[in-house]
């Protein structure tokens, strides 16, 4: 006879007992779960504050950009002005 019909035949049985080991992994799962969840919203939470009060605007950087942009064509001057000046 096959597995199938052996299991047809006599039935599938469960153990109805449940005993405190069982309740109590059960119950200890479900708190370090909800324990995770929360740290893991936490931790998203905190990384989204950190993320908005780093954020550089468009404005900033335009700013950023032209101050390096002209500091940059200060230091080609100094550059230029000292090789000039060995010669």
């Amino acid at each position: 006879m096959t597995c199938l019909s052996v299991v047809l035949q006599t039935g599938v049985h469960f153990d109805g007992t449940i005993t405190l080991g069982s309740i109590l992994s059960a119950t200890c799962f479900l708190f370090l779960a909800a324990v995770a969840w929360r740290d893991l919203n936490w931790r998203i939470k905190n990384l989204e504050i950190w993320r908005k009060e780093h954020m550089i605007d468009s404005d900033a950087r335009d700013a950023l950009m032209r101050n390096s942009e002209m500091m940059l064509q200060y230091l080609k001057t100094l550059v230029d002005e000292r090789r000039d000046n060995r010669r």
